[in-house]
């Protein structure tokens, strides 16, 4: 009677991810004592499944038909090989798995208006970068000369695979290293994933790798976004998740002013509206694809992009520690106070870590680089199947290049006897024939206007392409950033980051007394007094302190106009940042900011539509009324204004809400507002408070679009367009073991090959 085992297969769908990248060998054994030589075949049956719905895609499945193996590698001769009651099949279905896997690359957006959906400042699983397969084995019999399926001796295998690529020689390494490591069999085979790169609570080394090339210290700027992709499991009990943690200029970490360090937990998973799953963290991705909802039978086993970039930071609102959950406005904002932050994963509870901790050295000069065109940010698909990133701020240069297929023709061209007045092509210039005929090309005839066109085609373009093209030079980097920036230039999907272009046209952050008395004027006019005063243990960002203005012991209100004016230009978008708290339980005032305008002469208000001079009311586009929560927690709001308001237009009013989407920016009053200045108003109207205010700063942005001039939206505040790296050259000096790079580069927006 014909029996079956699996005698070589990959780990189970229960051990972890293997990489489809490398083989993923099956050896089924077929013993049958009396009729072996009528199963002279079988059938591999492949079917995915999908990692939401948790449903198997039966139309998808692959079947192939396998004969015998004569010789199977890697079994000893006493276990391999056909014999007289026994036949081996083996197929590697490596790639098979690779035809159903692909790349989830979402360059970020944090727009999670209608149309939109997708949101990464957390974190996503990545879908489509590994699935379970069921792989089935069912022999075939020779039954009256046809072959037929023997359903009774199916044996199945389950395997989850992930579009994840080693070199060879790391394939090695890996497999040589868990042998060694765990005293494993030979046969049980791709546990390269599981065992180093899988951060799980089986996993608790400290040194579980991510899925990127990137050193474990790298550059990053201001308001740049970075990923990082991680195979994450969990567990009976704790769960993994990623928590980033900042240190300041003077070397302590970042608090939140009642001495708790203020960390960002990134144990959520984005929707993809705004919206993030709930207890559970990463694991709450599953869900009927139906509803696309969260659902608490969640997977245990994904892949995640993690969004840890300084942009991600800044818009993240889930998450933070030592802060209340419902908040809705992130903690930070600027980055001027803080030097660096770190990466890793812990498990929840003893947060005992996990993965290698990576650290991110901030570069403040970073938007002065972009406003000025010297920096261009790369994104790629590295070979791990993350995206990777890295600014080239050393040169950059753009331009358009043009290139044609071209006729040649010379400045007396051959005709097609088009000149000819019969068979013999007798010229028709003197009723002579030439010498310089032929019945194929016809006479080589100087150009005489009567008898032949100036307007024939001497040099045609029949085909014109137009694109742009740049180059990129990198500042010196370590030799542990040469892999990174090699994978750059064998990546297939490369994109350079576009979008506003913004520069610092004010900012105080609030660091002396003197310098509020110097630099503020009341609003009704006058001196600044009873300022307040400079705390510095209330966990600011930016500067050396904070102010605080009020001790809720009374009439605590302030209204103040900055003395520093910036120039107004309609057709550029004003992103104005304010970073407040409230500290006293009891205060009941509301705060206001935004802008106040001027005429030309800088001395002039203008703060309603029909251009009258008044100190109030003002443009308050980021704080109105706002009556913040007596919860020590710091909050940073934005609001934005651009353009100008019509007469009789419903402009932007002290009783308006705040334009808080650059998507609706409000309006100037009037056009005859030529300069701007920062407007706070604190505890109003008259009540007592405590107001604590870590800086204001205001952003002039304009789009790299031409015809976006004047109209902004999130869609391409930050966009990405995919490049083909042309050409590359690497220059490595010894002395500091340091290179430099230069890449040259063409858009590609249908992402064609360069021809």
């Amino acid at each position: 009677m014909a029996s079956v085992e699996l005698i070589q297969k990959p780990i189970a769908n229960t051990s972890g991810l293997i990489s489809a990248h490398e083989p993923i060998k099956f050896t089924f054994r077929l013993s049958d004592s009396t009729q072996i030589e009528n199963f002279p075949s079988c059938l591999f049956i492949i079917t995915p499944k999908n990692s939401r719905t948790q449903l198997y895609e039966y139309d998808n499945q692959t079947t192939i038909r396998v004969q015998p193996s004569i010789n199977v590698p890697n079994l000893l001769a006493t276990e391999g090989g056909n014999g007289a009651d026994r036949n081996d099949f083996v197929l590697d279905v490596s790639s098979i798995c690779r035809d159903y896997l692909s790349y989830d690359l979402r360059a970020c957006t944090q727009d999670t208006s209608a149309g939109v959906r997708r949101d990464i400042t957390q974190s996503m699983p990545s879908y489509n970068m590994f699935k379970e397969f069921s792989v089935r084995f069912r022999p075939e019999k020779l039954v009256s000369g046809v072959l037929t399926p023997q359903t009774s001796l199916d044996v199945t295998h389950n395997f989850k695979a992930a579009n994840v690529a080693f070199s060879h020689e790391e394939q090695n390494s890996f497999y040589v290293a868990n042998k060694l490591y765990e005293n494993g069999t030979l046969f049980n085979s791709n546990e390269s994933l599981l065992k180093i790169f899988t951060h799980s609570e089986n996993n608790t080394t400290g040194r579980q790798k991510f899925l990127t090339l990137k050193p474990n210290h790298k550059v990053i700027g201001v308001d740049e976004s970075e990923y990082i992709t991680a195979i994450m499991e969990g567990g009976t009990t704790e769960y993994p998740y990623a928590q980033i943690r900042f240190t300041l200029k003077n070397g302590n970490g970042l608090t939140d002013g009642d001495g708790h360090t203020l960390a960002l937990n990134i144990n959520f998973s984005a929707q993809g509206d705004g919206t993030y799953s709930e207890s559970g963290g990463l694991y709450h991705w599953g869900g009927s694809a139906a509803n696309n909802a969260f659902n608490s039978n969640k997977p245990e086993l994904g892949v995640f992009q993690l969004g840890v970039g300084t942009r991600n930071i800044k818009e993240a609102i889930k998450g933070w520690t030592s802060r209340d959950t419902t908040k809705t406005t992130p903690p930070i904002g600027d980055w001027s106070n803080i030097v660096s932050y770190t990466v890793k994963t812990v498990l929840t509870g003893d947060q005992e870590r996990i993965g290698e901790t990576l650290t991110y050295h901030i570069n403040h000069n970073s938007e002065n680089d972009k406003y000025f065109g010297k920096s261009v940010r790369f994104h790629w698909q590295n070979r791990l199947g993350g995206i990777d990133s890295y600014t080239f701020d050393g040169m950059a240069t753009e331009g358009i290049n043009v290139s044609s297929k071209m006729y040649e023709q010379s400045i007396y061209p051959h005709f097609t006897a088009q000149i000819g007045s019969s068979a013999s092509n007798t010229l028709l210039f003197n009723n002579e024939e030439s010498p310089n005929t032929s019945l194929k090309y016809g006479g080589l005839n100087n150009r005489v206007g009567s008898l032949t066109s100036d307007e024939y085609r001497g040099v045609s373009k029949s085909t014109v392409k137009a694109f742009r093209e740049g180059q990129a030079v990198s500042s010196p980097y370590p030799k542990q950033l040469k892999p990174m920036m090699e994978d750059l230039l064998s990546s297939p999907n490369v994109w350079v980051e576009r979008g506003w272009k913004g520069r610092e046209v004010f900012r105080d952050n609030f660091d002396s007394l003197d310098d509020l008395t110097n630099n503020w004027t009341l609003a009704g006019g006058g001196a600044v007094t009873n300022q307040g005063s400079i705390v510095t243990n209330e966990g600011h960002t930016a500067g050396s302190g904070n102010y605080v203005k009020g001790n809720n012991s009374g009439n605590d209100t302030m209204s103040i106009i900055s003395k520093k004016l910036f120039a107004y230009d309609p057709a550029k978008i004003y992103e104005v940042e304010i970073r407040v708290k409230d500290i006293v339980l009891s205060g009941t005032g509301t705060t206001y900011c935004g802008l106040t305008g001027f005429k030309a002469d800088k001395t002039t208000y203008v703060t309603s539509n029909d251009g009258s001079d008044s100190a109030a009311p003002s443009h308050y586009c980021t704080l109105n009324g706002l009556n913040l929560p007596n919860d020590n927690e710091w909050e940073v709001h934005r609001g934005y204004l651009s353009g100008i308001a019509s007469q009789g237009d419903d402009y932007q009013a002290a009783t308006d809400t705040p334009s808080s989407s650059p998507n609706f920016p409000a309006k100037a009053f009037n056009e005859d507002i030529k300069f701007f200045s920062p407007v706070l108003l604190l505890n109003y109207n008259g009540q007592a408070g405590e107001v604590n205010v870590d800086y204001i700063v205001v952003r002039e942005y304009e789009s790299d679009l031409p015809m976006t001039s004047g109209w902004y939206s999130t869609l391409n505040k930050n966009y990405y367009v995919p490049v083909n790296i042309k050409d590359a050259s690497t220059s490595t000096f010894d002395s500091e073991n340091q290179s430099t790079m230069t890449i040259n580069y063409v858009e590609s927006k249908e992402k064609r090959t360069i021809q």
